[in-house]
């Protein structure tokens, strides 16, 4: 139900659960899921001056060019490597999770610039696009964790995931 009427606005999400309209803000979003108070929301704002082909070059020495989309084992940097692989596990999952995607660039690049950003709307505009991809739906204890968070599985009879999830 959750993912079914998640809407993206300019200040946050709304969503409808139970028959009732939700709203919750970016900052909200962002404290629920445990990204720290002050990271900057906007992934285009914390990483000006960012070169998808640039960076790439920087952290795996290679040309954009030599191949068509970005590896995670191309990257030399052990931690960033490992970094990737653990963004593309926890906050953006998929089937493969050995190709880079920009948005996990571009936070590798805010990382190495020693840049706090948070990574919830790339994660919203993920969710929003499960829809059209085929594959299975990942996300449900995050879900969990927002709808509990704003309080709206109080009271009611909901089987649904208690258990923390482990924060890194």
């Amino acid at each position: 139900r959750f993912l079914c009427s998640l809407r993206e606005e300019a200040n946050g999400i709304k969503f409808r659960f139970f028959g009732t309209e939700y709203r919750a803000s970016w900052k909200d979003v962002n404290r629920i899921l445990d990204f720290h108070p002050r990271c900057v929301l906007s992934l285009d704002k914390a990483c000006k001056g960012f070169s998808r082909d640039g960076f790439w070059e920087e952290i795996s020495d290679q040309t954009a060019h030599d191949k068509l989309a970005p590896r995670c084992n191309d990257i030399l940097h052990p931690t960033l490597r490992l970094w990737h692989k653990w963004l593309a596990v926890t906050l953006f999952p998929r089937e493969d999770v050995r190709p880079v995607r920009v948005d996990e660039l571009m936070l590798l690049y805010a990382a190495v610039k020693q840049t706090r950003v948070s990574p919830v709307k790339v994660m919203i505009w993920q969710w929003l696009m499960n829809f059209k991809m085929m594959g299975p739906i990942e996300c449900t204890s995050l879900i969990t964790r927002i709808v509990s968070s704003l309080g709206i599985l109080q009271g009611k009879n909901v089987p649904y995931i208690a258990t923390p999830r482990v924060s890194i």
